[in-house]
């Protein structure tokens, strides 16, 4: 087995050009986890950077190789006053958020990138990031629970293709009153005392980058409105014809600004805008998923898909009718429980108990409502475990579930196909996972949706909407304006 260093590009990057990764590690045996490629920060433009890509590989150059077998993780308790402003540093180079309303979790830097293989969420692919996680040797510093190594990052969301994930040298965590911090370093290196951990935290506060905001904008959709709709009718003449039973439509919509955008203004507008969602930044693609595939506690699992969605009006008695309307509609029930129906029978050979509402709720955002059911189960464990290091991880029921009909369609591969032809661009990471996975195989991944990829001055927004029978071509288009709305009001400012 060979772990190797991806550069492949989130947005750009087409189906024929996916080829073997661009570094190769040593060879190593295959019962053993080892050598990784590990990135350290670069300046913007780096020329190790793949250009193809947009919106990730600029705070990353290629460096040595390592085995995680010779890395040591060292977790200390931190006084929450003592944390820097997580969401502030969360735009310095080198940094991953995601966050939560419960937590908050900031990788700093590199200590390993785990590349996995196209196809990314096939057979045996994740096995590749929790054996790299358990070959970490994990220490208490001064912390009594939690911490250890992590694995975060966005995967692509087309499952054949190939990925990475990447283990923080820093990892910064809040859940209400607790805090911790992990440091990653070689085990031939004494272990970081907590001066070293606090000089860490300080150099976080320190790397924040200057700059304001851009105030002049131009906005580029990837197609003409009547060209999208026509999108639209076309794949309703698929679902006429009986090819598909749900196909998800995407749009994108191209900024650019005349200064560069500042990535800690625009996630903390995220974060103020959509207190209730997960507020990501993976390299350049950032966002507010309302989305949750999956998250793992133990044995405990829950899913949040989200399908069927209205407008927001801000008056009560408007709002309130839109949500009767949303509840009673043949059309959007159908297609909710079409992805809800799907996800059930892809979690159910994996648990003992699930638990499948049979209506749906409503979830309420900024403005926009959709119908979502949280299911919940119990995960079996491998045959011969004893503990939860025995069940299926955060990851890969993750992999089990991308691309949910919430995403892609119905079929799955026929949407897919459909969706390559007819898009017209790549998505890259958006809708697909986004998040993190410890040691213990606990995590959780959303969908990478109300995204973005920025790079520079340019920005590229993406939405989409579930095509199925009964849609309207023109009602569909304002429902994608609608979506495009949360990055919007995130960064475009006049």
């Amino acid at each position: 087995m060979t772990i190797t260093s991806s550069h492949r590009g989130p947005d750009k990057t087409r189906a024929d050009d996916v080829r073997a990764d661009d570094v190769r590690a040593d060879e190593v045996r295959a019962d053993d986890v080892r050598a990784d490629e590990v990135e350290g920060d670069a300046p913007a433009g780096s020329e190790k950077r793949d250009r193809t890509a947009r919106g990730q590989g600029n705070d990353a150059n290629l460096a040595t190789a390592r085995d995680p077998e010779d890395l040591r993780a060292v977790t200390f308790e931190v006084p929450p006053e003592a944390l820097p402003d997580l969401i502030r540093a969360a735009g310095t180079p080198g940094c991953t958020l995601l966050r939560r309303s419960e937590y908050c979790l900031l990788g700093a830097g590199e200590a390993l990138r785990v590349s996995l293989p196209a196809p990314w969420a096939g057979p045996g692919s994740t096995d590749l990031v929790a054996r790299a996680l358990k070959a970490i040797e994990a220490q208490a510093g001064t912390a009594r629970s939690a911490g250890g190594p992590v694995a975060m990052g966005a995967l692509p969301y087309d499952p054949s293709r190939s990925g990475y994930l990447s283990i923080p040298r820093l990892l910064v965590a809040q859940r209400g009153a607790e805090a911790w911090a992990t440091l990653i370093c070689d085990k031939n290196e004494p272990a970081p005392r907590l001066e070293i951990l606090h000089a860490e935290l300080q150099k976080l506060i320190d790397a924040v980058p200057a700059g304001r905001p851009p105030d002049t904008f131009t906005l580029t959709p990837s197609l003409p409105h009547d060209r999208w709709q026509a999108l639209v009718q076309r794949a309703l003449g698929e679902l006429e014809e009986g090819h598909l039973a749900k196909v998800v439509l995407a749009r994108r919509v191209d900024v650019e600004a005349n200064r560069p955008f500042v990535l800690h203004d625009a996630l903390a507008r995220l974060v103020s805008l959509y207190p209730s969602c997960a507020i990501f930044r993976v390299e350049g693609f950032i966002g507010a998923s309302p989305e949750i595939l999956v998250r793992r506690t133990g044995t405990q699992i829950l899913s949040h898909p989200l399908a069927g969605t209205v407008a927001r009006s801000g008056n009560q008695a408007s709002d309130d009718a839109l949500l009767a309307g949303l509840m009673a509609s043949p059309k959007h029930r159908r297609e909710h429980r079409l992805v809800v129906d799907e996800i059930a029978s892809r979690l159910r050979p994996l648990c003992s108990r699930l638990d499948v509402p049979d209506e749906p709720s409503v979830i309420a955002l900024r403005n926009v409502s959709h119908l979502g059911t949280v299911l919940t189960g119990t995960l079996l464990r491998h045959a011969g475990a004893e503990s939860t290091a025995g069940a299926p991880t955060a990851l890969e029921v993750a992999a089990l579930l991308q691309p949910t009909p919430a995403v892609g369609g119905d079929p799955t591969d026929a949407a897919l196909a459909w969706q390559a032809a007819n898009e017209g661009f790549d998505r890259g990471w958006y809708a697909g996972p986004v998040g993190w996975v410890d040691s213990r195989g606990d995590g959780e991944w959303v969908l990478g949706l109300r995204s973005a990829y920025l790079e520079g001055r340019r920005a590229s927004l993406y939405a989409g909407n579930g095509i199925v029978a009964g849609s309207d071509p023109q009602a569909e288009l304002a429902e994608t304006q609608l979506k495009l709305q949360a990055l919007l009001a995130a960064l475009v400012r006049p």
